[in-house]
């Protein structure tokens, strides 16, 4: 079949699609992006999420692009033998996803072919056959793992694709993309073609309407996990200050936490706690219809993170969902969050060595309507300019425009 003229990009690698993670989220987003500086886009799923009703073997068209399966894994976690089966599934699904790749690109016109991944045996292929066929990618960075904690790892077959793929693939890659600063620091002796796309949204030109709340009642929502480097102490902490000062307060704590084994201690320590009685309420996998009505419910959101290097070298994308509210947002100040946002301006961060007084700052801003209302309008200011797929997308183009041997079209 003759490949059309159009301009397409492909997003490919190990992220489970279209809903249900961070990594789905961040693909479906730069999809967008690219979408809408005119690029049509095809994306290749190692599985579909959990749950879901996708079949593999059948092209999906939905929301502008196009998008397909190379099988249906579900990860089994325990036992040596079920992860030495889940091994050669993954196996088995990255050669498929390696044929689905290549008639693809048989048939089709691609300008940039982006990997979201870090599996050797996946994503090496792929751009061998990109570089033989003269096209760029692009290599998308989220994390920084250190393996060397647990020798064990290194006994994990799969575990072992990751360090080589962490080591060989970002040599291989056109353009490598970091989500934090931290990132592009740890990788710059290792690509010179680098840029850094923190975590990014599709944004409504119009900003949401906010209603000032009459009473004296104030509702702030948490989502998470409860695990450690979500810093669940942090949370307790704002609670108990809440408690010690009486404030009409409930503290809405959202996420998945029936088979979390640490959520569930932090659970145990928060039900068990006399002075929290009433003062939060617990959604547990809410569906996505109960989630938006929590949100429109909430007068802020809180986030707090664990000041570590994973959480460094990470990017809380759930801070821009908070930030496309309109509504205030209270945030650990850790990592690359003071690039972007400032304190008492734009939100309202916490901060380790002055907890006590950002608690108080935090809530005293709820009950300041014109203090309340400036906050969350400047943090959706600040999130369409700072975190906009289509700006950051663009950014990737105009990159790859940059590389001597590669020039697209738009």
């Amino acid at each position: 079949m003759k490949m059309d003229n159009k301009d397409r990009i492909i997003i490919i690698g190990n992220f489970l699609f279209p809903s249900g993670s961070a990594p789905s989220m961040r693909v479906r987003n730069m999809a967008s992006g690219f979408i809408q500086n005119g690029y049509e886009v095809h994306i290749i799923s190692i599985s579909p999420s959990n749950n879901s009703t996708y079949q593999v073997g059948t092209m999906y068209n939905e929301n502008g692009y196009t998008f397909e399966f190379s099988s249906n894994l579900n990860k089994v976690n325990t036992g040596a033998i079920s992860k030495i089966k889940y091994f050669f599934k993954f196996y088995l699904a990255s050669k498929k996803m390696f044929r689905l790749f290549e008639r693809y690109l048989k048939h089709n016109n691609v300008s940039i072919v982006l990997g979201y991944g870090r599996n050797y045996m996946m994503m090496n292929r792929i751009f061998k056959l990109c570089k033989s066929f003269r096209i760029p990618t692009v290599l998308d960075i989220c994390e920084k793992y250190d393996y060397s904690t647990n020798i064990f790892n290194l006994l994990n077959p799969l575990k072992l694709d990751q360090i080589v793929g962490m080591k060989f693939l970002p040599q291989k890659a056109s353009l490598l993309t970091l989500i934090t600063s931290s990132l592009d620091n740890y990788y710059s002796r290792i690509n010179s073609n680098r840029l850094i796309i923190p975590g990014i949204e599709t944004w409504n030109v119009t900003r949401p309407e906010i209603k000032i709340n009459s009473s004296n009642k104030r509702i702030i929502t948490y989502v998470g996990s409860l695990i450690e480097r979500d810093n669940p102490k942090l949370l307790i902490d704002f609670l108990y200050f809440i408690s010690k000062n009486k404030y009409d307060i409930t503290l809405n704590i959202v996420g998945r936490y029936r088979y979390n084994k640490t959520a569930q201690k932090y659970l145990r320590i928060l039900e068990s706690e006399n002075s929290f009685k009433n003062l939060f309420k617990l959604y547990d996998s809410p569906s996505d219809e109960d989630l938006n009505k929590i949100f429109v419910d909430s007068d802020a959101f809180l986030l707090t993170r664990r000041n570590h290097s994973e959480e460094i070298y990470s990017f809380p994308t759930r801070l821009i969902e908070f930030l496309k509210t309109s509504k205030p947002v209270i945030v650990s100040n850790i990592g690359d969050i003071g690039l972007y946002l400032s304190n008492n301006s734009n939100c309202l961060m916490l901060n380790e060595d002055t907890l006590d007084e950002d608690f108080r700052t935090a809530i005293q801003a709820l009950y300041n309507d014109e203090f309340y209302m400036q906050i969350g309008s400047l943090g959706w200011i600040a999130g369409i300019n700072k975190f906009n797929s289509v700006v950051e997308m663009k950014k990737i183009i105009k990159n790859i425009n940059g590389i001597k041997e590669f020039s697209l079209s738009k």
